[in-house]
Order: C-alpha cells, then sequence, then structure tokens
C-alpha cells in the first residue's frame, strides 16, 4: 500500500500514519469509517476520517475535533474509546475497533426483542449516559444505529458527533418555544 496525501480519498491497503486501511465500514455526510490495523500497537482500530470538503468548513472542523475531545474524556466500557496519538499527518480520530452489531440492524432481524434482553440492553445504555450525564456531557443523538452489540449483548454508545459539553449546550441554546 501507499501513503496517501491528505486530499486523496483512502483504499484498503493504504497507509495512514502507522495505520492500515482494511476496509471502508460506513460512510457518512461528514466522514468515512474505515477498519484499519495499528501497526505499531499490532491491535484492530476504527478510523473516522472526514471528507476532503469538510475540512475546509471551520464550522465542521470544529464539531469533528469536538467529537474527538468528548470521546477522549469518556472512559466507559459501554462507550466507545477515543486513543490519543501524538503525531498524525492529518485529522482523523482512532477509535477502538468493536466487534458486534448494530442494534438497528438486530432490531430489523429480529423484531421485537425478548424482554430480558431488550431490559439487558437498556440497561447497559443507561449505565453509559449515566456516566456520560455526570461527567455533563450529552450524546444528543442516541438511536439504535448509534449502538454497538456485541456477541454477550454488552454495548457500546458510538457516535458522538453532536454531543455537546453541556455548558457549551447552555451558551447556544435557543428557546422555541
Amino acid at each position: 500500500g501507499e501513503t496517501v496525501e491528505p486530499g486523496q480519498m483512502l483504499k484498503p491497503g493504504d497507509t495512514l500514519d502507522h495505520y492500515r486501511i482494511d476496509s471502508v465500514v460506513a460512510r457518512s455526510g461528514m466522514a468515512t469509517l474505515y477498519k484499519a490495523t495499528d501497526l505499531e500497537a499490532g491491535r484492530a482500530v476504527a478510523l473516522k476520517v472526514p471528507h476532503p470538503e469538510m475540512q475546509a468548513d471551520p464550522v465542521l472542523v470544529e464539531r469533528f475535533k469536538r467529537e474527538h475531545e468528548i470521546g477522549y474524556l469518556l472512559d466507559h466500557p459501554g462507550i466507545v474509546k477515543t486513543y490519543e496519538d501524538a503525531e498524525r499527518s492529518r485529522v482523523y480520530m482512532v477509535i477502538e475497533w468493536v466487534e458486534g452489531r448494530l442494534l438497528r440492524r438486530i432490531l430489523n432481524e429480529q423484531g421485537r426483542l425478548p424482554v430480558e434482553r431488550a431490559v439487558a440492553i437498556t440497561q447497559g445504555i443507561s449505565d453509559a449516559l449515566d456516566y456520560m450525564h455526570k461527567r455533563g456531557i450529552v450524546h444528543r443523538d442516541l438511536k439504535p444505529e448509534n449502538v454497538m452489540v456485541d456477541d454477550e449483548d454488552r454495548n457500546k454508545l458510538i457516535d458522538f458527533g453532536i454531543a455537546m459539553e453541556e455548558d457549551a449546550r447552555r451558551l447556544t441554546h435557543v428557546s422555541m418555544s
């Protein structure tokens, strides 16, 4: 794989700093999520790389930085971990790779979950939210698409793209009444 310039799209086999791109996992309006291998630590990670046109928008860059900062502040088994790196050749996030399936996919495949399972998953989500709220952080985009569930029904909240710290939210809160 070759080393990629900041404006280029990444493809499997490419290297970004010390990460080898393995596959494209998802694409949103703002960023592409890749499964990658951390060649230094020898572990699978997820890389969230903003689209080049997004990097030209200061508002979106700020939002991306805030997502990174919030992710890095949170250390809880029910919340996907964000890893810090000293040097990066461009703006991107390195996130814990979670084996599992999105809660949305499970619900689509199985319809209504058995009560015990639904309660267990809900309790896991509630624990993670409680941890966040005690640190003054609100997720603001909680939905089955943002919950990853592993084979043992442990879950992790993912995607803090529009999460907010409480004080920042108060400053920008506009009454709709």
